[in-house]
């Protein structure tokens, strides 16, 4: 039995598509005034097809329904035999299937970007789901940048690190979604979870309290340390209790982001704290 071949899935994200598809139909009017045997013809329907590709993906090896529905787009059946009987056809009828052939290749596409835009097939969207979902470095989140609260790669050691007295899962968990919050502009989410991390790691210290972990650290560690406890942990419960009143207003990033580097040397804690307990004759 013959293997069907593998399928290839979109290379583009949903908007990145939509973006690419509206210039193919922004140029469509320029196409529209060359001959039907332009080389730039050919070009924008090879170019277009590609971009079908990569927002849709080839279900088996075989281009997706819609690319296909674009490529076939004014089949014309008739015989192709001209008035003299050599086998050509007068320009104007050639001219006028060019652009019955665009005008339905244009309805194709504006039908493609409204699949993307509302209808979102699960295939199309595969990229910004994944994309969302993996906490990369190089994904979106560039050293340097904003975007975490978080280090990825801090996340991704402190994932594997193996212990026989706590189970990490839940403060990685964590990270995660705090990162996510900060992403996406979640300020109050982000600064209530960076409290919970703060009531949750005390035990890797050997501590129930944060504040003692606070008072057991050394001068530089214990002004680092001293910051979220008094200052992080402050914001957060201020949030976190305040009642509705009669003007509000939302906690602004600048309320969060001061507190970072600690969060971050705090964290690093935790991994060295728990790796030095597994190391060979601990």
């Amino acid at each position: 039995m013959e293997k069907s071949p593998d399928s290839a899935l979109p290379s583009v994200t949903a908007h990145k598509a939509v973006e690419l598809l509206r210039q193919r139909l922004e140029d469509i009017d320029r196409i529209a005034v060359l001959r039907s045997d332009d080389p730039d013809v050919r070009k924008w329907r090879d170019t277009t097809e590609a971009v079908l590709d990569a927002a849709f993906g080839k279900p088996n090896g075989e281009p997706h329904r819609m690319t296909s529905k674009f490529t076939n787009a004014g089949s014309f059946a008739a015989r192709r035999v001209g008035r003299s009987g050599r086998g050509g056809m007068p320009d104007s009828v050639i001219q006028r299937q060019h652009h019955e052939r665009l005008r339905e290749r244009k309805a194709v596409l504006e039908s493609c970007i409204e699949q993307l835009e509302l209808l979102a097939p699960p295939a199309a969207l595969l990229p910004d789901i994944e994309a969302a979902l993996e906490l990369r470095d190089a994904g979106g989140l560039s050293a340097g940048t904003n975007l975490w609260i978080v280090a990825p790669d801090l996340i991704t050691r402190l994932a594997e690190v193996e212990s026989d007295r706590v189970d990490i899962a839940s403060l990685v968990r964590m990270c995660k979604e705090i990162n996510s919050s900060h992403e996406h502009g979640n300020v109050l989410a982000a600064v209530l979870l960076m409290r919970t991390v703060l009531n949750h790691v005390p035990p890797v210290f050997g501590y129930q309290a944060f504040e003692q972990v606070v008072a057991a650290q050394k001068k530089s560690l214990k002004e680092s340390f001293d910051h979220l406890e008094n200052g992080l942990r402050k914001i957060a419960d201020f949030h976190a209790h305040r009642r509705i009143g009669a003007f509000e207003s939302y906690p602004s990033v600048a309320q969060v982001e001061p507190f970072k580097p600690q969060f971050e040397l705090l964290l690093q804690q935790v991994e060295i704290r728990l790796r030095s307990e597994t190391r060979p004759g601990n």
